[in-house]
């Protein structure tokens, strides 16, 4: 798995976006989600980004959300992540 790059495209598209570049940044999340696959991050990014360029597109960024939930209920480091916020909040 590539998590370790997914992570630096991610941070990058966060950085674009930013800039106000949110093409861009949507470019990142997929090439991030095509290294990881099942890194859910990646699928957030998209989901955040696709909104950034398309707040119209709604059926990217839910279904990259829904991607992005399924990443993580499937991978137990980052569902108990997920059950640990979820109780502490």
């Amino acid at each position: 798995n590539m998590f370790d790059m997914a992570t630096a495209l991610v941070r990058e598209a966060d950085g674009l976006a930013a800039a106000g570049r949110s093409p861009d940044a949507l470019a990142r999340c997929e090439t991030a989600i095509r290294l990881a696959p099942e890194f859910p991050p990646a699928h957030w990014c998209r989901s955040r980004h696709a909104f950034g360029a398309d707040p119209l597109a709604l059926g990217d960024v839910v279904g990259s959300a829904v991607s992005a939930v399924q990443a993580t209920l499937a991978d137990p480091r980052w569902r108990r992540f997920a059950i640990a916020d979820e109780g502490l909040s």
